[in-house]
């Protein structure tokens, strides 16, 4: 009620029943609303991230660092882990 007084559901009548049950929509879509934009700008964000992870390049000087670079496979190449570790298969 508008004097903050609590009244039961049940001594309702349908007219304030029917308000409160509007009432109870547009908040629960506000909030809905809200939501859906902080996730929006959270994804914006971990996108602006990546992207400025992804354009970080680094430079190999002499040719010792690169023969270094180039005889180590890399993470995609490297299929150790791959597949299912049974502990009973070093026995």
């Amino acid at each position: 009620m508008r004097s903050g007084a609590l009244i039961s559901v049940d001594e309702m009548d349908v007219n304030h029943l029917r308000n409160a049950f509007k009432h109870l929509i547009k908040h629960h879509a506000e909030i809905v609303q809200q939501a859906n934009e902080v996730v929006d700008e959270y994804n914006a964000l971990v996108r602006k991230r990546k992207a400025k992870r992804s354009s970080a390049s680094f430079i190999l000087n002499g040719d010792m660092a690169q023969e270094f670079h180039e005889s180590h496979p890399s993470n995609e190449d490297d299929d150790r882990f791959d597949g299912d570790y049974n502990a009973w298969d070093l026995y």
